[in-house]
């Protein structure tokens, strides 16, 4: 009974291994298919969520794309109205019974008087302007100093002469005296001197002969018919005008006397300092040769000699080596000079002293801070300051009106820049460069009421000094908004310039390209007559080289004035996608779809060109590449809407200056 009853838990015990073996291969299985239907949802929900994704994306550029359309048309009206303001502001008032003038008489009229107010305004000036000159002439101490110096050499050298006949005079009187003949000698010189003065009479009646002379004659020239009647008159103005030349010239010849005379003051120095150093050169170098050309007479003497002519060797090229110093030293300074004016030109301040990178400015004077810094700024007056230094400028002043907690003030600063801007754009709008030194002074604007808002998602790369600047009271989400609208609008414009540009040369420059599918470097004569149909840039450029420079010449614009650079790096991530899938019939269509911003041409081309990295991998197989290409050919197309507008979406770019070594150069000429 006992081994019975072993053999039965022997079988039984097989039995449970059995069982026992059986349900944990189904366990395996049934933990096979929980985890194969694990990574299946798993793929399914990533699947999912990138398509949900790639839909809300869709969805915000298409809301975008309306918003901006809608702004856009906004714009439009908004200019139109004004167009309309203008136009009833020049339509004539209407006054009654009155009012039977004709329109084009008006307008006649006052195009004569804004004609003659201008001429009337530009002699004003002119009179302003020799008014001025003349009275710096007579107020120059030169020329009053030298005015009186030939006025007093006139009168010393008449008194001289005075002097010394009264001196003869005296003399002959004395000795006449002396020898009892007085009173003769006095008849003598009393008859002398009236003899003098006959003579002095005679010569002033014949002066005024020969000026009533000169009179007469200018009279005849002036009645005369010749061109000189036309500017010479009887009120004396080219005897004036020769008087006045004159006086130039006298002025001029003394300060040519009195710069050579210190010239020569300053030569005769200098000769008696070079021949001062002559002489003493020379008498060192007698002692020098007597000393080495004498014999040594002791081992001591010897020493001293050779002493003597090494540290004079030593001594001359020290002289070298500072003269070498000295000219170094010079040529830094100027570069430190050069400097110095070019940061300072550029508005970025030698820090000195502690600044907290706000600007102050008196209440009112918005209007007068942005005429200056918007409206009066000229596009290469900027290009040679730092880029986006009004935006700076006016953020810095909005940072104080933060600090003083001033939410009128900085509501009248931040609508005095909007609309300077606007008026700015609308005024220049065709000068490619205006509009774009207005989009990234708005962008930069923005950046920065972004970078300094205190919200933590701008903060991200922001030194905590820039963390300590962060507006206090103030919200600008609103205005951030309205920036960004702004911005959008000169962007409009700016691509509608370029465009407008670069038109024309893009069908010439397709055409001679070579890479289109079809076209080979011998192009059949239809292309060549299309080609040459379109009126070229420039009859010394292909059409390629001529589109090339174009965009090369408004991309390195748009980097002077320091506009955000925007990268997209969506046609590489998706080649790297491309050559990472898996490559099978089934794959065909979500390839396709995947590679949404690769062109046909580039997807065949990167399949084609694939290489195996090892062994184990192997080529693209020609079937589906032939089959990925004629599931491509159904999104192929030549022709495209040249006048669609792509939704622009403006990255936040973050800036690096510190606002504390900002300052206002001189060139703004703000006050």
């Amino acid at each position: 009974e006992k081994e019975k009853m072993r053999q039965d838990a022997e079988k039984q015990r097989e039995l449970w291994a059995q069982e026992t073996m059986k349900l944990r291969k189904e366990l395996d299985n049934i933990n096979e298919i929980v985890r194969m239907n694990q990574k299946g949802a798993e793929e399914n929900l990533k699947t999912r969520i990138e398509e949900e994704k790639m839909l809300i994306m869709n969805e915000q550029d298409s809301d975008r794309s309306a918003y901006q359309k809608l702004l856009q048309e906004y714009q439009f009206l908004e200019q139109h109205c004004e167009n309309l303001e203008k136009q009833l502001e020049s339509l004539p008032e209407d006054h009654g019974y009155g009012s039977v003038r004709s329109t084009t008489s008006d307008k006649i009229d006052v195009g004569l008087v804004l004609k003659l107010q201008h001429k009337l305004a530009e002699v004003e000036r002119e009179k302003m302007r020799m008014q001025k000159r003349l009275d710096e002439l007579d107020s120059s101490p030169r020329t009053e100093k030298a005015l009186n110096a030939a006025r007093d050499a006139i009168k010393i050298s008449e008194l001289e002469m005075v002097n010394s006949n009264l001196k003869c005079q005296i003399m002959e009187l004395q000795n006449s005296i002396l020898e009892g003949t007085g009173r003769s000698k006095l008849h003598e010189q009393l008859q002398g001197l009236q003899s003098e003065l006959d003579r002095k009479s005679e010569e002033v009646v014949q002066l005024k002969s020969v000026l009533a002379n000169q009179t007469d004659n200018m009279k005849s020239i002036v009645n005369s018919k010749n061109r000189l009647g036309e500017y010479i008159n009887e009120d004396g103005e080219l005897a004036l005008a020769y008087e006045t030349q004159k006086t130039i010239n006298k002025q001029l010849e003394l300060e040519l006397q009195d710069e050579k005379s210190k010239f020569k003051s300053h030569e005769r120095e200098y000769k008696l300092e070079i021949e001062k150093l002559r002489e003493d050169n020379e008498r060192q170098q007698r002692l020098l040769a007597a000393n080495l050309t004498n014999a040594p007479q002791t081992q001591s003497e010897a020493f001293m000699q050779h002493e003597i002519t090494r540290l004079t060797t030593e001594n001359l090229e020290l002289h070298d080596k500072n003269d070498s110093l000295a000219q170094a030293v010079h040529k830094l300074k100027k570069q430190l000079k050069l400097l110095m004016k070019r940061m300072k030109e550029a508005g970025v301040r030698k820090k000195d002293r502690d600044y907290t990178g706000m600007f102050c400015y008196p209440n009112g004077e918005e209007n007068t801070i942005m005429r200056h810094l918007v409206v009066e700024l000229k596009p290469r007056t900027a290009v040679t300051l730092l880029p986006g230094l009004p935006a700076y400028i006016v953020f810095m002043c909005i940072r104080h009106t933060d600090y003083i907690n001033d939410e009128d003030k900085v509501r009248a600063l931040i609508s005095a820049f909007t609309n300077s801007v606007k008026k700015v754009i609308r005024k220049r709008h065709e000068d490619f460069e205006t509009t774009v030194l207005w989009l990234a002074n708005t962008l930069r604007l923005l950046h920065n009421m972004k970078q300094y808002s205190g919200d933590r998602a701008f903060q991200q790369k922001n030194t905590p000094k820039q963390n300590e600047q962060c507006l206090r009271n103030f919200d600008l989400s609103e205005y951030r908004q309205v920036l960004s609208d702004i911005a959008f609008w000169i962007y409009q414009a700016l691509i509608k310039n370029f465009a407008e540009k670069i038109q024309p040369m893009i069908v010439p420059a397709i055409l001679e390209h070579e890479e289109i599918p079809g076209i080979s470097g011998n192009k059949p004569s239809g292309f060549r007559s299309r080609a040459s149909s379109v009126e070229s840039p420039s009859a010394n450029q292909k059409p390629t080289t001529a589109l090339l420079t174009e965009l090369t010449n408004h991309h390195k614009i748009l980097t002077f004035y320091g506009v955000d650079p925007e990268e997209t790096l969506q046609p590489i991530i998706q080649a790297a996608h491309l050559l990472q899938a898996r490559k099978t019939e089934e794959d065909v269509t979500s390839i396709c779809e995947m590679c949404s911003a690769l062109t046909p041409l580039q997807i065949c081309k990167i399949l084609n060109l694939y290489t195996p990295v090892d062994e184990f991998e192997q080529r693209v197989p020609v079937a589906f590449i032939r089959k990925v290409q004629s599931k491509l050919q159904e999104r192929q197309t030549l022709l495209m809407d040249v006048k669609y507008n792509f939704p622009v979406r403006f990255p936040f770019n973050p800036s690096v200056i510190c606002l504390e070594d900002i300052e206002i150069p001189e060139v703004l000429k703000l006050p």
